[in-house]
């Protein structure tokens, strides 16, 4: 008895054994997805023909690519031999030029403070005149509730006042700033809006309408 399969055009398998290995053959699976596209199935000296000379154009440019690559990479390391040779010319030319130089200017170069030197006294100074710049700005009082600020929803948003309620202090801010809370009814936790409002003006710094 032979058997026949839809994805084997042309063929025949004396078995069912041979059967389930044509299957998990390529060659069905190939056919397979060209009946899905609505294409003519092939037979297996055709598949044969089409796949070797599929893996023949994938080894062919397998190579070309390694070659590029390799290419590439002796032009990369002739235009940085290249660079080096610049930066080794540059150097001695520079290095000519010192030794040239006049005795003044070596006594010169020798009194100015090292790189790291200028570095840790530009770090200090900035700090020294942040600090100072910004307590002449401020009252100690502020400057002390800025670096450690307190957060209290039941506190206006715009000055001190201290309200009883939450409720109270939004009813306070809006009538005394214009402040509102849009869709009051869907507001689940008055608490965390307010807390982090507060969080924002006084930890973020953060304008609560244009956002600067």
């Amino acid at each position: 008895m032979s058997l026949t399969s839809t994805t084997a055009p042309g063929s025949t398998f004396a078995s069912r054994s041979e059967l389930a290995d044509h299957y998990k053959s390529d060659w069905h699976k190939y056919n397979l997805k060209r009946r899905e596209a609505g294409l003519t199935l092939l037979e297996e000296k055709e598949f044969k023909a089409r796949l070797e000379a599929a893996l023949a154009l994938r080894k062919e440019k397998e190579k070309k690519n390694g070659t590029d690559h390799i290419k590439n990479i002796n032009k990369k390391d002739y235009s940085k031999k290249k660079q080096n040779k610049k930066t080794n010319h540059n150097k001695v030319n520079n290095n000519n030029a010192v030794i040239s130089s006049s005795d003044d200017t070596k006594m010169e170069e020798e009194e100015k403070p090292s790189e790291e030197d200028n570095d840790n006294n530009i770090i200090n100074n900035d700090e020294t005149t942040e600090t100072t710049t910004r307590s002449s700005r401020l009252p100690a009082a502020l400057v002390e509730s800025q670096e450690n600020p307190e957060i209290d929803p039941k506190q206006s948003l715009f000055d001190q006042h201290q309200s009883d309620t939450l409720e109270k202090n939004v009813e306070y801010m809006q009538k005394e700033f214009g402040f509102f809370l849009p869709d009051q009814d869907c507001l689940v936790d008055l608490e965390g809006l307010l807390g982090y409002a507060h969080e924002k003006i006084k930890l973020g710094h953060y304008c609560l309408y244009c956002e600067k």
